[in-house]
This record gives C-alpha cells, sequence and structure tokens, in this order.
C-alpha cells in the first residue's frame, strides 16, 4: 500500500474591517497653499490598504502610508467569540491647492483583502472650502 504525504495549510486570518476610519485636516484652506491631510485607519485585519481620491479621481502622488500593529480586538462570530491583533495605518496626502478651485472632495477608503480575495472597505470624506486670495480694495 502506498502511503502519501498530507499537507493542510490552515489560515488563520480573520477579515476584521476597521475600526474606524477617520480624515485629520482642516476643513477650510486658502488658496495657492500646501496642505496635508492624514487618514487613519484603526484596528483592522489585515492590515489594510488606503486608497485616497480628490474629486472623484483616484490618487497616488504625494501619498505617505504606514502601518502599525495595534491591540487586540475582540468580535463576534459564527465560530462564538474571537480576537485578533489589529493593524492601524496612517496615511498622509500633501496637497496644492490652486486657485481654481472652489470646493475640494476628499475620499479616504480603507481595503482590507483577505487570502481568499475577499474584500471589506471602510470610507471617510471630506469637504473642504477654498478661500481665494483676497484683492486689495481701494476706498476713495
Amino acid at each position: 500500500m502506498k502511503q502519501f504525504a498530507l499537507k493542510i495549510h490552515y489560515f488563520s486570518d480573520i477579515l476584521v474591517p476597521p475600526e474606524e476610519v477617520t480624515i485629520l485636516g482642516d476643513k477650510t484652506v486658502r488658496a495657492d497653499r500646501s496642505v496635508s491631510y492624514q487618514c487613519l485607519a484603526s484596528n483592522a485585519n489585515p492590515a489594510p490598504i488606503i486608497e485616497w481620491s480628490i474629486n472623484g479621481q483616484l490618487v497616488s502622488a504625494g501619498v505617505n502610508t504606514s502601518p502599525a500593529k495595534s491591540g487586540r480586538r475582540s468580535f463576534n462570530t459564527a465560530k462564538g467569540d474571537q480576537a485578533v491583533n489589529g493593524w492601524s495605518v496612517s496615511s498622509t496626502l500633501n496637497l496644492d491647492v490652486t486657485g481654481d478651485d472652489s470646493r475640494i472632495s476628499l475620499r479616504c477608503q480603507s481595503i482590507s483583502r483577505d487570502h481568499l480575495g475577499q474584500t471589506m472597505t471602510a470610507t471617510e470624506e471630506l469637504e473642504v472650502l477654498v478661500l481665494s486670495k483676497l484683492k486689495s480694495l481701494k476706498y476713495f
């Protein structure tokens, strides 16, 4: 009788969306300035990917992202209570505001994918008002 070696691969990753996605930054900015916005996605598993959109257009230029291990998070599943070590990700968007802009719509999306390709997303949006340069007024 032939014997076969059987290998079993067990993936313990549990797909967990971030507890919170937050954009930090000014809601009002002046034209012709550079500003930075930070997106924080906290306690997700696995570490999420952060995507930024400006006025509906996906951007990658001027984006710097860094993941860090965060604390354990408990949640209910079909198998009972589970606890996982979560990841927190911080992403910074550097943006040059022009005088052509009057409003800027920012969107930060956190995407978590497991080993099977399943995804979970969480999104935060921020509307930014752009103040134009004030022209000097002459009084007569």
